[in-house]
């Protein structure tokens, strides 16, 4: 979805739960991701549809963007990316 969407480009990884192996909002989920890329938490975008994986990003101080039919059209001004 990233690469067709154009937004790969514009960020420095971008993981997936089914490729890792485990599910959000399982705690091993962030865990990973924050030992694999070494980025400070409020450096972290989770991109979203579930509302318990939003919330439980934002308790682990991730940014959070809660992707929903009403908000996919502000995604690209959220990550400064012109349309």
């Amino acid at each position: 979805i990233w690469h067709r969407m154009g937004f790969s480009t514009h960020m420095q990884h971008i993981f997936a739960s089914g490729r890792m192996g485990v599910k959000k909002p399982d705690p091993a989920f962030f865990h990973q991701i924050g030992g694999w890329s070494a980025l400070h938490p409020g450096d972290i975008l989770l991109i979203d549809d579930a509302e318990k994986n939003i919330a439980a990003a934002t308790l682990r101080g991730w940014q959070t963007f809660h992707f929903t039919d009403q908000t996919r059209d502000t995604l690209p001004e959220v990550l400064g990316i012109n349309p």
